[in-house]
């Protein structure tokens, strides 16, 4: 999971829990195919395993969410 997420300049810094830095711009919001197709396969099996995944909006403030 995410636990930190930072700004500067247009990108956002989404630090992992595993250690990784994923970079994302801030005017762009949303997947490419890949990353679809890997999210589709996410949400299934976090949906099998009883759990509950949510896409949060493209208007979400980032910096404000508690990734405690």
């Amino acid at each position: 999971g995410i636990t930190k997420a930072t700004l500067e300049g247009n990108v956002y810094y989404f630090e992992g829990s595993s250690g990784s830095v994923y970079e994302c711009h801030k005017d762009i919001y949303g997947t490419n195919f890949y990353g679809g197709s890997v999210l589709s396969g996410l949400i299934e099996k976090v949906e099998k395993s009883g759990g509950m995944m949510e896409i949060l909006a493209e208007e979400t403030n980032w910096l404000e969410i508690d990734y405690a």
